[in-house]
């Protein structure tokens, strides 16, 4: 499942289901598609979220076995409520900042 974000000055596609596990503790890919055509693809998680793979980590193994966790692209939310998620995707582009978090997509993707 697939939800789309419409505003003046972006289209956001954000490519899970949410919330799975409520709306403080998710994870979900994003896309944004700015007016003039730029791409950018990120990663948005609530702090919640960061704790339980620290947690999960910690019982796999993974990332030291829970010390640290790292995601490319990663923004964090307070929560998935959806006036959160508009709120910050308007923040991040009107102030630029999607440039140097979010991950620069080739425009054939």
């Amino acid at each position: 499942m697939t939800v789309t974000i419409q505003s003046s000055s972006y289209s956001a596609t954000i490519i899970h289901t949410f919330p799975t596990s409520g709306p403080e503790d998710e994870n979900v890919d994003v896309h944004v598609t700015l007016n003039n055509g730029a791409v950018y693809a990120g990663v948005l998680a609530s702090l919640r979220n960061i704790h339980h793979l620290l947690d999960k980590y910690s019982r796999t193994g993974e990332c030291a076995s829970g010390k640290y966790v790292w995601v490319s692209s990663l923004v964090i939310l307070r929560d998935f409520e959806l006036d959160t998620i508009r709120a910050s995707l308007d923040d991040l582009v009107q102030s630029g900042e999607i440039q140097h978090i979010f991950t620069t997509q080739d425009q054939s993707d």
